[in-house]
């Protein structure tokens, strides 16, 4: 892949030139030479496998270092805490389409759990920018016909949204309100999901700055 300049404003944005690879686990690039003899200049790798010494083994050949972190699919937050667990139109517990494990993405255990994990990775590696990965709903969506349930319906999240903006909903079952949502109130509730969302980049931004100035974010 390749980044190229791109304007705003009539403004030149900074920008860097990628030739990069994208795997798990960067083992056959470490030894000295292996990316000029590719034509790579960057290598993408999950969060789990970057170590002090894999970075500085792909630095030493010029590369810049990119870890994937995943935001909202942690499938073993669930076990010590079941209540991440997002909720389906029916009240129940959502099941993972085609095994893709969302997790509820107002339930602030988890949010502080990924954003620790997002602050140590960027403290403690040299690393030069974080992609943002499965940042979105629980759905699988990378197929011909998209899985893309409707959730989260569990009782924090009615709350936050009727809380943040304003929104009067009766007290009734979780499928009546889930039908509430999803018709009368569809485009103030998918509103507030997409915002939900994006606060979540917002403070990874804000992480990012004040963790490791200059590093790169995507998603």
């Amino acid at each position: 892949m390749a980044v190229g300049s791109a304007a705003a404003g009539g403004e030149s944005r900074p920008h860097i030139e990628i030739r990069g690879v994208y795997g798990g686990n960067p083992a056959g690039l470490l030894e000295p030479g292996s990316l000029d003899n590719l034509g790579l200049n960057a290598v993408f790798m999950n969060s789990r496998r970057v170590t002090t010494e894999t970075v500085a083994a792909l630095k030493q050949q010029g590369a810049k270092v990119f870890a994937e972190y995943n935001t909202m699919h942690l499938a073993s937050f669930l076990e010590d805490h079941p209540d991440a667990a997002p909720i389906g139109i029916d009240g129940q517990v959502s099941p993972p389409p085609h095994g893709w494990q969302g997790i509820c993405p107002s339930h602030e255990g988890y949010r502080q759990n990924r954003m620790d994990e997002f602050r140590r990775l960027l403290r403690d590696y040299e690393i030069d920018g974080i992609w943002l990965d499965y940042h979105h709903s629980h759905a699988s969506w990378e197929r011909a016909e998209p899985a893309m349930p409707d959730t989260c319906f569990c009782e924090r999240c009615v709350q936050k949204f009727a809380r943040e903006t304003k929104t009067a909903l009766p007290d009734v079952s979780t499928p009546e309100l889930a039908q509430l949502l999803l018709g009368e109130h569809w485009e103030a509730w998918v509103q507030w999901r997409c915002d939900l969302f994006t606060d979540w980049v917002r403070e990874c931004r804000a992480i990012l700055d004040e963790t490791r100035p200059g590093a790169l974010l995507g998603t």
